[in-house]
Parts: C-alpha cells; structure tokens; sequence
C-alpha cells in the first residue's frame, strides 16, 4: 500500500517549474563562490594559494540578511565556470530557459565587443554547449551587457562558433538589479539555425576591463533554469 501511495505521488507530482543553479546564500562572505570552477574546469579559484586567487576579483558579498551575490571588481580577464556534468545536468528540453538577475555599477570605458581590442564587458554570461577541441573552439553563446553597443546586436566570433548577444547596454540601470530570462532553446535554434538543441554544459561568467585598461564593476545573483 505504502509502495502505491507513493508511486501515486510520484506520477502525478508536476514537474518543478525552476531548478535553482546558484544564488550564492551557502557561499562564504568575502570569498570565490565553492561550486565555481576555473574556465577549463581543471580547479576551483577558491581553493587557489592567495596569488593565484588575486587573479580572480569576484568575491560574494551581502547586501541585506538572506540575499548574497556575486559581485565582479577589477579588470583582470578571468572566467568562473559552473559545470553542469559535475554538479547537475541541465536537460534542454525539460528545462529551456534560463533566468538570472544582474546589476551594474561602473562599465569599462570605450569598450566594444566587435572590436578584439576593446573587448570588455562589465557583465556577460556564456552558456557552453560543448567542449570545443584543438581545431574548434567551445559552441557558445554569450549575453552581455555592453559598454556601447546597442541592445540586440548579434556577433559572430570563432568561425561562427560564438554568438554573442547585447541584452543591455550603457550607463541607463546603473545600479539597478535586472531580471534576464532567456529561452536557451529559441535563441540556439535562432542563431545557429540547427532545429536540435544540445544540452548545455556549463556556464561562464566573464567581467574584464583589461582591453580598455580601465575599470569594471558588476553583479550577478540568481541563476535559474526552468520550463516557459
């Protein structure tokens, strides 16, 4: 009986709208967030010697009891990765949007996405949809709240294996939390024009200003995914 009771509950239970990714309230104050790897996936920075974690100038902040982030202060071009085939897999097709909250305080000046020169951005997300290896690089698509492009330019970078998306741009919500959702599935099957979606593997965050050789300063929270 218990054994058809909670079959029962199991088959008509609906399915969870939104599966939390990261909203940093586990992670220590002050420091890299725990589950975040490097860009390759070969090491956590927060475990890094002291030099090493310098290079990386994100740390987790507070700015009320019960809400952390991650905040982003520098100018240094280092990646942190959230690897969905370590810590969860990221089905596509149950779960085809993407949602996270982010804030802007200071953009790196001049830069411009399209040009290698100038290419800094105060806030980007990547979703990595493979690997890549040694004669292509990773299939990405990368969202970016840019300096001086307008919102809804599209790039094409690495033999048109990164898309790059200006879902925000200058100097207009500094200081403001914005809620991004993104449907992962339409956006691949717009830009790449490939009708299957391959599950995402991770995602990356990237904050720099050193094309520039001024100033960033960002914040990331609330990382989601989940069904429309």
């Amino acid at each position: 009986m218990i054994f058809i009771v909670v079959w029962l509950l199991l088959a008509f239970w609906p399915m969870q709208k939104n599966l939390v990714v990261e909203d940093f309230e586990s992670d220590a104050l002050g420091g890299i967030p725990a589950r975040w790897y490097n860009r390759d996936g070969t090491g956590r920075p927060n475990s890094y010697s002291a030099d090493l974690r310098r290079g990386y100038q994100y740390e987790v902040l507070s700015e009320k009891p019960g809400n952390q982030f991650l905040r982003y202060n520098g100018y240094h071009a280092k990646h942190l990765a959230f690897h969905f085939v370590k810590d969860r897999h990221w089905s596509i097709k149950k779960y085809p949007v993407l949602t996270w909250r982010w804030r802007a305080w200071k953009l790196p000046i001049g830069a411009n996405e399209a040009l290698d020169e100038k290419n800094d951005a105060v806030l980007s997300v990547y979703v990595v949809f493979d690997k890549g290896n040694w004669v292509r690089p990773p299939q990405v698509i990368r969202y970016v709240w840019s300096s001086t492009l307008p919102i809804g330019t599209i790039l094409t970078k690495s033999s048109g294996r990164q898309k790059i998306v200006v879902i925000a741009s200058g100097n207009r919500d500094l200081g403001q939390w914005i809620n991004v959702t993104r449907s992962i599935s339409d956006d691949y099957q717009s830009l790449f024009g490939h009708a299957e979606v391959p599950d995402p593997i991770s995602l990356l965050l990237l904050s720099d200003a050193d094309d520039t050789q001024t100033w960033a300063i960002g914040d990331y929270d609330d990382f989601s995914i989940g069904s429309l």
